[in-house]
């Protein structure tokens, strides 16, 4: 399974109201060194797999998982954030 299919699966897994903090405490995250943020209002408006896609844009493959890593243990997720351990 590739990168983005755990990030995907992963964030499918969140229900309404933790995938909304998590659009928001990603916004807020620093993100990978030589990456910019996304824009807030692409955020606000995307779902679950367009916001996998922006993280990979934005992020690459290994940030956007990283980034997924942290915001997830961030909004106390931690049993997912570790589904994407050795990724």
């Amino acid at each position: 399974m590739s990168a983005r299919d755990r990030l995907e699966n992963v964030l499918e897994e969140l229900e309404e109201m933790d995938f909304k903090k998590f659009k928001v405490k990603l916004n807020q995250a620093q993100p990978p060194s030589g990456c910019s943020n996304i824009p807030r209002g692409r955020l606000e408006r995307a779902d679950c797999l367009d916001v996998c896609s922006l993280m990979i844009s934005y992020y690459l493959e290994m940030g956007a998982i990283q980034m997924a890593k942290q915001v997830l243990e961030d909004i106390n997720q931690r049993d997912l954030a570790a589904r994407l351990e050795g990724v």
